[in-house]
C-alpha cells in the first residue's frame, strides 16, 4: 500500500498538559492504570531500536501522575508503527485528540476505542486496519473529524459513524466499502463540512436527501458504481466549493438548476467526468462564476459549447474530453484569460480553430485531437510562452507548420500527427530545447529532417512516419542520447543506416520501414541493449543480417523482411529468449532453419517464407508452445511435416506451401482447435484427408491445391466451421461430392475444386453465398441441373463451370451479377437459350459456352459488352444471324461461333476488323 505523508523515523508523542487548578477533573481511570495501558501497548507494537525507551516499567515512576491524568493529546503518525490497537487504550480517558495516521498497524479496530467519548479528532488513515464488528461501537458525541481513508475496510457504510452528529470531516476514501450510502448520513450529519468516500464501491443511487448537508462544502463521491441521476437538490448546498463525482455511473443530463438557483456560487471545482450523462451543458452553468476547474469528460455529452462560457472568468481547466459535441469551438473562449488546461478532444467539432484561442497566455496543456478541425495554425501560436503540451493529432487541419511554433520556449510534447499538414518542418524547431516527444506522422510533409531536429537532447520520443520526407539519417542522431522511440518508416529517405545510431543507449524501438535505405545493417546496432522493437523491413538492404543482433537480448519484435539480405539464421538466435515476433520473409536467406529458433520459448509469429531456405522443418520447432502464426512457403523446404508440429495448439495461421514436402496430414490435425489458415499447396503431399478436420470450427482458409492428395473430403467438412472463406482442392485426385456443409456459414468467398474427379450435384448452400468472389469447379464430372445452382452474387469476380456434366439452362440471374468478367460454362449439357440478360454484364471479358446444346438466336445484348475479348459459343445448336451489335465488342480478340446452324452471311466487319486474331465462324450449316 502506498504510504502517504512525512517520513519521521522516530516517534513524536505529545502530551498536552492542562493546569489543574483551572479544570474540574472526572477521572475514571486510576494514573497507574492509564500508564500501564500506555505500557501494554507500547509492548505490543514493533517498533524501531530506542522508540519509546522511556515506556517501561523500570521507569514508570518518572512518568509524571499529573501528566498521565491529564492525557489529552497523543499523535503517532507518520513512522513505522506495526502491530494492533489493544483495548487498553479505552482506559485514556481524558483523550481528545489521537492520531494514528500513516502507519503499518492492522486488524480490526477495537470497538473501546469509541469509549474515548473526549475525542474530538481521530486519525486512522493509511494503514492495514480491516473490518470490525460495526454494531459493537457506540457514537462518539464530540467527535467533529474522522478519518479512516487507505485502509483494508470493505464491509458496509458502519452505523455509529452516521450517530456521530458533530462530525465536520469524514474521510473513509481508498477503501473498499461496500453498498449504498444510508439516508441515516444525510439525516444526521448535517453539520458535515468535508465528505469524502473516493474510491470504494458503493452503489445505488445518489440520494436526494443530500440537500439536508447544507454546510457541505467539500463533497468527494468519485470512483464509485453510483447510478441514476445526479439531484437537483445539490445546487441547494451553497456553500459547497468542491463537487466530485466523477467515475461513476451516473446517468440523465446535468440538472440545470445547479446554475440557475445562483447557490452555488461558491462552487471553485466541478468534475462530473467519466459517467454516463447525456444531452447538452445546460447554459446555466455558466453562472458558477466562481469555478476554477469544470470537467465533463468521458461522457456522452452532446450539442454545442455554450457562447456565454466566457463568462467563467476565473476558469483555469476546462475539459470536455470524450464526449459527442458538435460545432464549431466557440470564438468567446479566448476570453478566459486564466485558462492554464483546454481540452475538448475526441467530439465533433467542426470549423477552424477560433483565433482567440491564441490569445490565452496562461495556457500550459491544450489538447483538440481527434476533431474534425480544419484550418492552418497561425503565427499566433508563438504567444503561448508557457504551453507545455499541445496535441492537435487527428483533424482535417492543412498549410504549414508554422516557424513560430519554435518561441514556445516550455513545450515538451508536440503532436499534430494525422493531419493535411504540407511543406517541410521548420528549421526553427531546433530551438524547442525542452521538447521531449515529437510526433508528426501521418501528414504531407516533404524535404529533408531539419539538421537542427538532431540538437533536441531531450527528446525521447520521435515520430515521423507516413510523410514524403527525403534526405538521411545523418550521424548527429547519435546526439539524442535520451530517445527511446524512433520511427521514420514509410518516407523515402535513403542512404545507409548511419553507425551513430548505435549511441542511442536507451533507445527501445527502431523502426525505418518502407524507404530506400541501402548498405548493409551496421554491425555496431548490436550496442542498443535496450532495443525491444527493430523493423527495418521494406528497404534495398543488403548483406548478412549482423552477429551483433542476436545478442541484443530484450528484443521482443524483429521485422527485416523484403530486403536484399543474405546468409543464415545462426544458432546465437537463442539468445532472444524473450522474442515475439521474428519476421524475415522475402529475403535472400539460405542454409537449414535453425534447430535453436525452437528455443524461443515467447515466440508468437515466426515468418521466414520466400526465400532460400533448405533441408527438413526441425522437429523441435514443436517446443514453440506459444506460437500463433507460422510461415515457412516459398523455400525449398524437403522431408515431411514435422508431427510435433500438430501440437502447437496455440497455432491460428500454418502456412507451408510451395516447397518440396511429402508425406501425408494426420489426424493430429484436429488438435490444432485455433486454426483459422491452413495452406499445404504446392508440395508433394498425399494419402486422403483425415476426418479430424470437420472439426476445425476456426477455420477461414484452408488450401491444399497442387499435390497429390486422394479420396473423399470428409462428410462433415465446413459444418462445424461457418466463418470458411477460402476453400482450394485445385489439381489433386479427390473423388467423390462436396460436402453438403461446405458453405453452411455462407460466408465462402473463394471455391477451387477444379482438376480432380468430383462428382454427384453442387451443394444447395452455394446459392445463398452472396460474397463469392472467385469459382472454379471445371475439369470434374459434376451432374445435376445447373439452372438454380447458383443466385445472385454481387461480388463475383470469374465462374468456371466447363468441363463437367451440368444439365438445365443459363440462368437470366447471372445477369445481375454485375462484377462478373468470366462466366465459363463451356463442355457441358446445358440446354435452352442464351438469357438476353447477360448482355448486363458490362464488365465481362471471357463468355465461353461452347459444348453445350443450347438453341435460339444469339442475343443481340451481348453487343453491349464493351471489355469482351473472348466470346466462345460453338458446338451448341444456335441458330439466326450473327447479330450487327457483335461489331461493337472492339477489344475481341478471339471469336468462335463454329458449329451451330447460323444463318446468313458472314458479316463483313468479321473480315475487316483488324482487333480480332482468331475467329472461326465456319462449319455452320446455312452460314455463306
Amino acid at each position: 500500500m502506498k504510504r502517504v505523508g512525512r517520513t519521521c523515523f522516530s516517534v513524536l508523542l505529545v502530551l498536552h498538559i492542562f493546569v489543574l487548578s483551572l479544570l474540574p477533573l472526572k477521572i475514571s481511570s486510576s494514573p497507574r492504570t492509564q500508564a500501564k495501558a500506555l505500557i501494554r501497548w507500547k509492548n505490543s507494537l514493533v517498533l524501531r531500536p530506542s522508540s519509546l525507551d522511556s515506556w517501561s516499567n523500570n521507569n514508570f515512576n518518572n512518568l509524571s501522575i499529573g501528566i498521565l491524568t491529564k492525557l489529552t493529546l497523543l499523535d503517532l503518525s507518520d513512522n513505522h508503527i506495526e502491530g494492533e490497537i489493544p483495548v487498553e487504550i479505552s482506559q485514556l480517558s481524558e483523550l481528545q485528540y489521537l492520531s494514528l495516521f500513516n502507519n503499518s498497524l492492522e486488524g480490526p479496530i477495537p470497538y473501546q476505542l469509541t469509549n474515548l467519548q473526549k475525542v474530538w479528532y481521530l486519525s486512522l488513515g493509511a494503514n492495514y486496519f480491516e473490518n470490525s464488528d460495526w454494531s459493537k461501537f457506540s457514537s462518539m458525541p464530540s467527535l467533529t473529524y474522522l478519518d479512516i481513508f487507505l485502509n483494508k475496510f470493505n464491509s458496509t457504510f458502519p452505523n455509529f459513524i452516521s450517530k456521530c452528529r458533530n462530525l465536520t470531516f469524514l474521510d473513509m476514501s481508498r477503501n473498499s466499502w461496500i453498498g449504498s450510502i444510508p439516508n441515516s448520513v444525510f439525516s444526521n450529519l448535517i453539520k458535515l463540512q468535508s465528505f469524502n468516500l473516493t474510491d470504494n464501491k458503493f452503489v445505488g443511487h445518489l440520494s436526494s436527501n443530500i440537500s439536508k448537508l447544507s454546510k457541505l462544502k467539500h463533497l468527494h463521491l468519485q470512483s464509485n458504481f453510483l447510478k441514476g441521476n445526479i439531484p437537483s437538490g445539490i445546487s441547494l448546498l451553497h456553500d459547497l466549493e468542491i463537487l466530485q463525482l466523477a467515475n461513476n455511473f451516473l446517468s440523465g443530463s446535468i440538472p440545470s438548476s445547479i446554475g440557475q438557483l445562483k447557490n452555488l456560487l461558491q462552487l471553485k471545482i466541478l468534475d462530473l467526468s467519466s459517467n454516463n450523462l447525456t444531452g447538452p451543458i445546460p447554459t446555466s452553468m455558466w453562472n458558477l462564476k466562481s469555478l476554477i476547474f469544470f470537467s465533463v469528460s468521458t461522457n456522452q455529452l452532446s450539442g454545442a459549447l455554450p457562447i456565454n462560457i466566457s463568462r467563467l472568468e476565473k476558469l483555469e481547466v476546462l475539459s470536455a474530453f470524450a464526449n459527442n459535441f458538435t460545432g464549431s469551438i466557440p470564438l468567446d473562449i479566448g476570453n478566459l484569460k486564466n485558462l492554464k488546461s483546454l481540452v475538448l478532444s475526441r467530439n465533433h467539432f467542426t470549423g477552424p480553430i477560433p483565433t482567440s484561442l491564441w490569445n490565452l497566455k496562461s495556457l500550459t496543456l491544450l489538447q483538440l485531437f481527434k476533431n474534425n478541425l480544419v484550418g492552418t495554425i497561425p503565427p499566433k501560436i508563438g504567444n503561448l510562452k508557457l504551453l507545455s503540451i499541445f496535441d492537435v493529432s487527428t483533424n482535417q487541419l492543412s498549410g504549414a507548420l508554422p516557424v513560430n511554433i519554435s518561441r514556445l520556449s516550455s513545450l515538451t510534447i508536440l503532436f499534430a500527427f494525422k493531419n493535411n499538414f504540407t511543406s517541410s518542418i521548420p528549421l526553427e524547431i531546433g530551438n524547442l530545447k525542452k521538447l521531449k516527444k515529437l510526433f508528426l506522422y501521418e501528414n504531407h510533409l516533404t524535404g529533408p529532417i531539419p539538421t537542427s531536429l538532431w540538437n533536441l537532447k531531450s527528446l525521447t520520443s520521435l515520430k515521423l512516419f507516413k510523410n514524403n520526407l527525403v534526405g538521411t539519417i545523418p550521424s548527429k542522431i547519435g546526439n539524442l542520447k535520451l530517445l527511446s522511440t524512433f520511427d521514420v518508416s514509410t518516407n523515402q529517405l535513403s542512404g545507409a543506416l548511419p553507425v551513430d545510431i548505435s549511441r542511442l543507449s536507451k533507445l527501445a524501438n527502431l523502426m525505418v520501414f518502407k524507404n530506400n535505405f541501402t548498405g548493409s545493417i551496421p554491425l555496431e546496432i548490436g550496442n542498443l541493449k535496450k532495443l525491444k522493437r527493430l523493423d527495418l523491413s521494406k528497404n534495398h538492404l543488403t548483406g548478412p543480417i549482423p552477429t551483433s543482433v542476436w545478442n541484443l537480448k530484450n528484443l521482443i519484435r524483429v521485422r527485416l523482411f523484403r530486403n536484399s539480405l543474405v546468409g543464415t539464421i545462426p544458432p546465437e538466435i537463442q539468445n532472444l529468449k524473450l522474442l515475439s515476433t521474428l519476421d524475415v520473409h522475402t529475403n535472400q536467406l539460405s542454409g537449414a532453419l535453425s534447430v535453436d529458433i525452437s528455443r524461443l520459448t515467447n515466440l508468437k509469429e515466426l515468418f521466414v517464407h520466400n526465400n532460400n531456405f533448405t533441408g527438413s522443418i526441425p522437429s523441435e520447432i514443436g517446443n514453440l508452445k506459444k506460437l500463433k502464426r507460422l510461415d515457412l512457403s516459398q523455400n525449398y523446404l524437403t522431408g515431411a511435416i514435422p508431427t510435433s508440429l500438430w501440437n502447437l495448439k496455440k497455432l491460428t495461421g500454418l502456412r507451408l506451401f510451395r516447397n518440396s514436402l511429402v508425406g501425408t496430414i494426420p489426424p493430429e490435425i484436429g488438435n490444432l482447435k485455433l486454426l483459422s489458415s491452413f495452406d499445404v499447396s504446392s508440395n508433394q503431399l498425399s494419402g486422403e484427408l483425415p476426418i479430424t478436420i470437420s472439426s476445425l470450427s476456426n477455420l477461414k482458409t484452408f488450401s491444399v491445391l497442387n499435390n497429390n492428395f486422394t479420396g473423399t473430403i470428409p462428410r462433415d467438412f465446413g459444418k462445424k466451421s461457418p466463418n470458411l472463406r477460402f476453400f482450394m482442392f485445385v489439381n489433386n485426385n479427390f473423388f467423390g461430392k462436396l460436402p453438403p456443409g461446405l458453405c453452411n456459414g455462407f460466408n465462402l468467398e473463394y471455391l477451387g475444386v477444379s482438376k480432380n474427379r468430383f462428382t454427384g450435384p453442387l451443394p444447395e448452400c452455394l446459392r445463398n453465398c452472396t460474397k463469392l468472389k472467385r469459382v472454379r469447379l471445371d475439369e470434374n464430372r459434376f451432374t445435376g441441373n445447373i439452372t438454380n445452382a447458383f443466385g445472385v452474387h454481387p461480388h463475383l469476380d470469374s465462374i468456371f463451370l466447363n468441363n463437367n456434366q451440368f444439365i438445365g439452362h443459363i440462368s437470366s440471374t447471372w445477369g445481375q451479377c454485375h462484377n462478373l468478367t468470366r462466366l465459363q460454362m463451356g463442355q457441358n449439357k446445358i440446354s435452352g437459350k442464351i438469357p438476353p440478360e447477360l448482355g448486363s454484364l458490362t464488365k465481362l471479358k471471357v463468355l465461353s459456352l461452347e459444348s453445350n446444346k443450347l438453341n435460339g438466336p444469339i442475343p443481340t445484348q451481348l453487343g453491349n459488352l464493351k471489355l469482351l475479348y473472348q466470346l466462345n459459343l460453338s458446338n451448341n445448336h444456335l441458330t439466326g444471324a450473327i447479330p450487327l451489335t457483335l461489331s461493337n465488342l472492339s477489344g475481341l480478340v478471339d471469336l468462335d461461333f463454329s458449329r451451330n446452324n447460323l444463318e446468313g452471311e458472314v458479316p463483313n466487319w468479321l473480315d475487316t476488323y483488324k482487333p480480332v486474331q482468331a475467329y472461326n465462324v465456319r462449319n455452320s450449316q446455312h452460314l455463306s
